[in-house]
């Protein structure tokens, strides 16, 4: 009896997480197991951990309640998904996924939709100026960073090879949002898919940087 209970916790310390993901959302049972793995299992970066354990919390409340949980489940597999990869671009991009509201709000973002809500009342020439200062902007930064932007070999890490593909892909999406809101009959729903992933992508290069910062300061810290 003493042996089959150390088991069932040596197996829930092992693996209440994988259970939790593999049993699909609705077989959701044991999401105490699921925080036991996390908190023992240091495959998962602490970043990861954390936002792992929020959903399966958010999902227990849920479960508890009754409601559907089917969502949080889903962000919760991809964050799974994307740690088991072990990839920093898989990580980063789910972290570019999942980034809040207040994190995404930027004065650009409010401009956007200032633009917007000015097209809507019928003042396009407002729309249009507004929208074609930002495309010059960008195409500035763009061919500025296309130009002259030399990468050292003592500055190549995943990391910046990553901020790198994010900075541009971030700027091709807003790109693209700018010219479809300069067009004659703009699809706004297109105009915000577009500028909202070039914003979580370039919001993301912010934060990357910001941690980069912070691990070469704490570095020289500890090591001078």
């Amino acid at each position: 009896m003493g042996n089959g209970l150390l088991v069932y916790k040596q197996n829930q310390v092992q693996d209440g997480l994988d259970r939790l993901v593999n049993g699909g959302p609705d077989n959701l049972q044991d999401f105490d197991g699921a925080l036991v793995q996390l908190e023992h299992d240091d495959s998962f970066d602490a970043h990861t951990a954390d936002l792992l354990v929020e959903l399966i919390l958010q999902m227990q409340e849920l479960s508890e309640t009754g409601q559907s949980t089917a969502g949080l489940f889903a962000q919760l597999k991809n964050v799974y998904d994307a740690a088991k990869i072990d990839t920093v671009e898989a990580r980063w991009r789910v972290r570019a996924g999942l980034l809040s509201d207040e994190e995404l709000d930027t004065d650009l973002w409010y401009d956007l939709y200032d633009a917007v809500e000015a097209l809507e009342e019928g003042d396009r020439e407002s729309t249009l100026a507004w929208s074609q200062e930002v495309f010059t902007q960008f195409m500035g930064v763009w061919q500025d960073y296309e130009s002259n932007t030399p990468v050292f070999d003592e500055e190549i890490t995943q990391e910046s090879i990553l901020g790198h593909k994010f900075l541009k892909e971030g700027l091709a999406f807003w790109l693209e949002a700018l010219q479809e809101l300069q067009s004659v009959s703009p699809d706004l729903d297109q105009v915000w898919e577009k500028a909202e992933n070039g914003q979580r992508l370039l919001v993301a290069v912010q934060i990357l940087e910001e941690e980069l910062n912070n691990l070469k300061q704490r570095y020289f810290v500890n090591w001078n």
